[in-house]
């Protein structure tokens, strides 16, 4: 899993400047989208209903489901969208945008975009890693 994210980063660095609005760009990770979501929803949150910043856990999961959907243009979840859903994504595009980052899904995207296809990696990958891989 490693090598391959090392291959995807190399190709990553090497293209994805065409498509980026500065060649200094933060990659967020799971965690990091993660992270970004919850703030959004307090955000958003805070500014609805003027309360605390804050907002449940059960809520940033659910949301992220319907995060993930969206940008991968996949079909909907059959659990029903958040009231704030609009204003929670908006929120989130917004910040990634002021922070000069993208997120995994941003990234898999301009591998579309760009019509690049993974190299294969220059050692072989052993059946441990494989494994791993499923």
């Amino acid at each position: 899993l490693a090598l391959f994210n090392q291959m995807h980063s190399a190709i990553c660095m090497r293209e994805c400047h065409r498509v980026l609005q500065s060649e200094r760009t933060t990659v967020y990770g799971a965690d990091g989208m993660l992270m970004v979501l919850q703030l959004a929803m307090a955000e958003v949150n805070k500014k609805q209903r003027g309360g605390e910043f804050k907002v449940a856990l059960s809520d940033v999961l659910m949301a992220w489901k319907h995060l993930l959907l969206d940008k991968l243009h996949l079909p909907p979840p059959s659990s029903a969208r958040s009231e704030n859903y609009d204003l929670i994504l908006e929120a989130y595009e917004s910040f990634l945008k002021r922070s000069n980052a993208v997120d995994l899904v941003d990234i898999f995207s301009m591998y579309k975009q760009l019509g690049l296809e993974p190299e294969e990696p220059e050692e072989p990958v052993s059946p441990v890693s494989r494994s791993c891989l499923k």
